[in-house]
């Protein structure tokens, strides 16, 4: 019994989670056509006649004070893709601004690769549990 009711809340947590995937990933990109970042303005206006696509952000880093010292290794990072060179360059373009200003640009082809395949996959399993309702749960106990 408690397999079967493990077993449900694995399948919710999944179906809720892929869903989550499928409508965040587009409103990200909604956002980012509507809110592009301070630095990352001016270095796309270099990539004028392409159009940047926003597919991830994030800010991750540290503030602390460790000896009367304030350190800030807090970063802001954006992904973008443009289109439609996407297509001959298979890459995602990372655009991090440093606390202290400085600006690094990275492109890697890989990180495409895995959220594409990501992507898929939650379309695949959203699919599976939302639209295909003949999965269930069944007991070793009960008849089939």
């Amino acid at each position: 019994m408690k397999q079967i009711a493990s077993m449900k809340i694995f399948l919710w947590v999944l179906k809720v989670g892929c869903t989550s995937t499928l409508i965040i990933f587009p409103a990200v990109m909604i956002y980012g056509a509507f809110s592009t970042g301070q630095p990352a303005s001016s270095i796309l206006s270099n990539y004028a006649p392409e159009t940047p696509i926003l597919v991830s952000f994030s800010i991750n880093g540290d503030h602390h004070v460790e000896g009367g010292k304030v350190h800030d290794d807090r970063f802001e990072e954006r992904g973008y893709i443009l289109f439609p060179s996407i297509f001959r360059q298979h890459q995602i373009m990372f655009i991090k601004q440093t606390a202290d200003g400085t600006i690094i640009i990275t492109r890697d082809k890989y990180r495409l690769f895995y959220l594409g395949a990501w992507y898929l996959l939650c379309l695949i399993v959203t699919g599976l549990l939302w639209l295909k309702p003949g999965i269930k749960v069944v007991s070793k106990n009960e008849p089939q």
